[in-house]
């Protein structure tokens, strides 16, 4: 698993569940099998879905803003979070896989 701090704030897809292709951002990790994720709407950042490592797809984009915000332990709102998936996940910029 990458550090922390390198998985703060990247893009992600659920490959597993009933959430399965549902894009979100990592807003923390919770030990090196599970990570928390959020959308900004159904999952708010107060309250993160806790999601296993294996049942995750790395995206390639990262919201730099995003997790700068969460590296310096600063207080991220949905907002934002909505906004980042937003500009990463657009028809002009599909969300590419590692």
């Amino acid at each position: 698993m990458l550090g922390e701090n390198s998985l703060l704030g990247r893009l992600v897809m659920a490959t597993a569940g009933k959430d399965n292709g549902q894009a979100y951002l990592i807003v923390g990790c919770r030990d090196s099998r599970f990570v928390l994720v959020a959308d900004g709407r159904g999952r708010s950042v107060g309250r993160p879905k806790i999601k296993n490592i294996k049942h995750i797809k790395y995206m390639t984009s990262i919201a730099v803003d995003v997790a700068d915000k969460l590296a310096r332990r600063q207080k991220v709102t949905d907002e934002e979070v909505r906004r980042a998936l937003a500009l990463m996940c657009r028809p002009d910029n599909p969300c590419d896989a590692d």
